[in-house]
């Protein structure tokens, strides 16, 4: 006869209560343990935040991984989005390294015929491919001189008369020269806020002269180049020799206008100031025009920006850009916004036929989409990094870098700290030099550097420092960055 089962004692029964309860709170016990340790840098990381007045009261944001490991040596406030200033050139750096071929662009000119005489029966047609590699830093001389060549070899071909008109092809991009939408006024009045097109020369820059005069006169204003920029209004007068100058130039929104004022003293150097152009297309154009007449080719008929593609026909001329590494280099190095620009357009043209912002938006959704970045850690408004729209996570910033860890175009280049582009000055000392390959980052109130640590032991870091709101000048920022490096190198 089988026994009724025994009830459990109530020192079972509490045993086993407390073994359930154990279970259920020990997940909860490491979560906050891991929560209160955090990465294992966190803390000397805002140690170093909270030892300078400037620094403790701007907001940070600091990410940084080890490569190899996955290990996440820093996180503060590394899930918060911040305006990247000039770390924004990364996304459209990497944009251009992964989407385009790295080789140069070709600009051609064609015509349907070259009859007897040199006389072409309609259009000389230039198809723009929006190459923004017609300036100094990449041709010892001047953007004009790509025209130069194109004008010559047009000439050589045995062309002397033109019956149609002169057409840039423009069809590659939907506008032939777009501005990103939440650019300000004050931007388009410094030469760091040209924008990009599909034509252009000298980085799309208007340079206009200054010459003083006799005191009390206006001084003189012309311009530099076959083509005046600007229609320019002049109110500047000459000042007394040794009188302190106040010369201010104010570009118009459209860029057609700029109004000078103030005073140049006598015996001042003569000088030169470069806006950014209202229409680069239209100026680039009326440069070609100008040196095809300087060849001894007549144009009977007028500039034409076409929006669509024009046949091909007999190619006549041609000229090739730099390649993409050099632009690459020349954009991180020297943090230009102009190519900046130019390679984001031409990453949305390269995957959706017409460059555009909203075609380099919708090209950025995707190559967003390859990194393990959650879709509310960015917001991306231009490849410069000039709008203040911007935004994203030094997180999701590591996680680029971590992806494109492989691509030696877009690795390559990065400035070097103590030997070349903006970090020429910066992380030299106490065995820093050479270790850092960063971006720089700099706007009012903002300041920033990401990029790849080798400490020297084999490993590589990933790491992101994002600085807003800060009301001092830059130069004490940078140090607590630098020295936020050094922690993150094992200094």
């Amino acid at each position: 006869m089988s026994r009724p089962p025994r009830k459990p004692t109530s020192t079972a029964r509490f045993i086993r209560f407390r073994v359930r309860m154990l279970f259920l709170v020990l997940p909860l016990i490491w979560l906050m343990m891991a929560l209160a340790i955090g990465a294992p840098l966190d803390g000397r990381v805002e140690a170093e935040i909270r030892g300078s007045g400037a620094a403790s009261r701007a907001l940070w944001g600091v990410y940084a991984k080890d490569l190899a490991s996955g290990q996440v040596l820093a996180d503060v406030n590394g899930q918060k989005l911040f305006i990247p200033a000039s770390n924004r050139k990364l996304v459209s750096t990497a944009m251009a390294a992964r989407y385009l071929k790295d080789e140069a662009l070709v600009t051609v000119i064609h015509v349907p015929t070259i009859q007897s005489g040199g006389v072409v029966p309609g259009d000389l047609v230039v198809e723009a491919v929006g190459d923004p590699t017609w300036n100094a830093s990449f041709l010892r001389a001047p953007g004009r001189s790509q025209l130069t060549s194109l004008a010559r070899q047009v000439a050589q071909s045995g062309v002397r008369r033109v019956t149609g008109n002169l057409v840039i092809d423009a069809s590659r991009f939907t506008d032939p020269a777009p501005e990103p939408e939440t650019w300000t006024l004050s931007d388009f009045q410094a030469n760091y806020g040209a924008i990009a097109s599909v034509f252009g020369i000298d980085r799309n820059l208007g340079r206009v002269t200054l010459t003083p005069t006799t005191p009390g006169n206006p001084i003189d204003v012309g311009f530099v180049g076959a083509s005046a920029p600007f229609k320019i209004y002049n109110l500047a007068q000459t000042g007394e020799v040794d009188s302190a100058p106040t010369i201010q130039l104010f570009r118009g929104l459209d860029g057609e206008e700029l109004e000078v004022t103030g005073r140049l003293p006598k015996g001042s150097r003569d000088g030169s100031r470069a806006l950014p152009l209202g229409r680069p297309v239209e100026f680039a154009a009326k440069e070609l025009y100008a040196a095809l007449a300087e060849e001894g080719v007549t144009v009977d008929g007028s500039i034409v920006i076409a929006e669509s593609d024009r046949a091909e026909g007999q190619v006549i001329a041609e000229v090739r850009g730099a390649a993409l590494g050099e632009i690459l280099e020349e954009t991180n190095l020297e943090s230009d916004n102009y190519l900046a620009e130019s390679l984001y357009l031409l990453a949305g043209r390269e995957l959706f036929a017409k460059g555009s912002y909203e075609a380099s938006h919708a090209a950025e959704k995707t190559f967003w989409r390859s990194f393990p970045v959650e879709s509310d850690e960015w917001v991306g408004e231009d490849g410069s990094g000039l709008s203040r729209r911007n935004l994203i996570t030094p997180h999701a910033l590591v996680e680029l870098l971590g992806g494109m860890n492989e691509n030696t175009l877009f690795v390559n280049s990065l400035p070097v700290s103590g030997h070349n582009g903006t970090l020429r000055y910066r992380l030299s000392k106490d065995g820093m030099a050479g270790k850092v390959m960063a971006k720089t980052g700099t706007l009012t109130g903002v300041t920033a550097l990401s990029g790849y640590i080798t400490p020297g032991d084999g490993r590589v870091v990933a790491f992101s420092v994002l600085v807003n709101n800060h009301a001092s000048s830059s130069t004490p920022i940078r140090r607590v960055v630098d020295e936020i490096v050094m922690v993150l190198a094992g200094k």
